[in-house]
């Protein structure tokens, strides 16, 4: 849970309360047992995003991802996985950084270098 002070402080940087909402709640952090489809990939600056889907009638039935990282990398993996629960493939494919960006509402301009890693 993130102390008042921290939250205040994460708003005057530049996040949506959204943003410190999903932060708060680590929003789909976790393994799926049996994924249809397990991806991991390493950012430049070391991050590691696992990110879990499964797959149901060609549609993405749950996501979830583990990390290690940056809070602009939690952030970023858990707003991608809120955007492409219950989407087909085709249509999560389609995701941009500027999609992840309007769901959150606002955060500060460096955090968007995760956010493209994340859809990448």
């Amino acid at each position: 849970m993130l102390t008042a002070e921290r939250k205040e402080m994460l708003k005057r940087i530049g996040y949506s309360t959204k943003a410190i909402d999903i932060l708060e709640g680590k929003v789909n952090i976790g393994e799926i047992s049996a994924p249809d489809i397990c991806i991991s990939d390493e950012s430049s600056c070391g991050d590691l995003l696992i990110l879990y889907l499964a797959i149901e009638n060609d549609a993405i039935k749950d996501a979830t991802y583990q990390y290690i990282g940056c809070l602009g990398m939690q952030l970023a993996a858990s707003a991608l996985t809120q955007l492409v629960k219950g989407t087909s493939l085709a249509q999560a494919a389609r995701i941009t950084e500027d999609n992840v960006v309007q769901y959150l509402e606002k955060v500060p301009e460096q955090m968007v270098e995760c956010i493209e890693f994340a859809v990448k």
